[in-house]
C-alpha cells in the first residue's frame, strides 16, 4: 500500500501526496491494526521469565555490524546535505545546514555506540556500563529528527512520509526507553513493552523504509522525493529490534546466550 502511494500518488518535486490524499488514512489503519496486533502477541507470550541474550548472538552481530555501516553512510549523508544547504544562496536553508550539522555529529556518535556494542556483544570483557552518554545518543538522534520532522508537516494526509518517519521515530524512541527500563529493573513490564514497540518498530520501517528501497533496486528511483534520511538505517533498525523480541521469546534464538 506505501509503496504505491509512494509511486502514483505522491509529486516527486515536493513528497506530497497530491492524489487521493484519503488513502494515507487507511496506511495509519493499518499502523494501528498491526498495534493492537504487536499488544495481544505479547500478552498470548508465556509469563515465565524471559530474558535478552544478544552476546554471542551470531545473527544479532551480523545485524548490528550492518548498522553500524548504515549509521556511517547516513553520516556521509548530512555532511552532503550540510554542504548543500550551507552553500546554497537561499537564506532558509541555513537552518537546515544546521540541523544536517547536528544530526551529522549525532549519527557519527550512533556509529561509534554500535561499534562498542559489537564489541561487548561479542563477549569481550568490555565494560558497557562505561559508555556513560553514549547510551542516549540514539535517543537524542531521533528526538533530533523528530524537531524536525514537526517543521516540515503540513497536515497528515498529504505529508504522508513524514508523518510516518515521525511515527516510526516515536517508537524507536519507546523502544530504546523500554530496553533502558529492562536494564535497570528486569520487570516484566519491560519486556513486555519491548515486544510490543519492537514488532511495532519493524513494521514501521518496513513502511517507510522498505517500500523505498523497493522503489529504487525495481528501477523506479526517479519517483520519489529527495529526504534527509537513509532508508537503508531505518530498515535495519527494524531488523535489529526484531531480533532483539526473537531473543528475548526464543533464548537459544540462534547460538544467543544470557546477558
Amino acid at each position: 500500500m506505501r509503496l504505491y502511494q509512494l509511486l502514483r500518488l505522491t509529486d516527486s518535486a515536493t513528497g506530497l501526496v497530491v492524489s487521493n490524499t484519503s488513502f494515507s488514512y487507511y496506511i495509519y489503519l493499518l499502523l494501528a491494526v498491526a498495534m493492537i496486533v504487536s499488544i495481544l502477541y505479547s500478552a498470548s507470550l508465556s509469563k515465565s521469565e524471559r530474558q535478552i541474550s544478544l552476546r554471542g548472538n551470531k545473527v544479532g552481530n551480523a545485524v548490528l555490524i550492518f548498522l553500524c555501516l548504515s549509521f556511517f553512510l547516513d553520516f556521509l549523508h548530512q555532511c552532503s546535505l550540510f554542504y548543500e544547504n550551507y552553500t546554497s544562496s537561499e537564506y532558509s536553508n541555513y537552518g537546515y545546514a544546521i540541523f544536517s550539522a547536528v544530526s551529522a555529529l549525532l549519527t557519527l556518535l550512533s556509529c561509534l555506540y554500535c561499534i562498542m556494542s559489537l564489541i561487548y556483544f561479542k563477549g569481550t570483557n568490555y565494560k558497557f556500563s562505561s559508555l556513560g552518554f553514549l547510551h542516549f545518543v540514539l535517543i537524542i538522534w531521533a528526538l533530533c529528527r523528530m524537531i524536525m520532522i514537526l517543521t516540515q508537516i503540513m497536515n497528515i494526509d498529504e505529508s504522508a512520509e513524514s508523518f510516518c518517519e515521525f511515527i516510526f521515530l516515536t517508537v524507536f524512541v519507546c523502544f530504546l526507553l523500554s530496553l533502558i527500563l529492562y536494564h535497570d529493573s528486569k520487570s516484566g513490564g519491560a519486556m513486555k513493552a519491548i515486544t510490543v514497540f519492537g514488532s511495532m518498530l519493524f513494521c514501521t520501517s518496513a513502511l517507510i523504509a522498505w517500500s523505498r528501497i523497493i522503489a529504487v533496486v525495481s528501477g523506479q528511483s526517479y519517483l520519489l522525493y529527495d529526504v534527509s534520511f537513509t532508508s537503508l538505517t531505518y530498515a535495519i533498525i527494524g531488523v535489529y529490534a526484531l531480533v532483539i523480541v526473537l531473543t528475548s521469546v526464543k533464548k537459544d534464538f540462534v547460538n544467543g546466550s544470557e546477558t
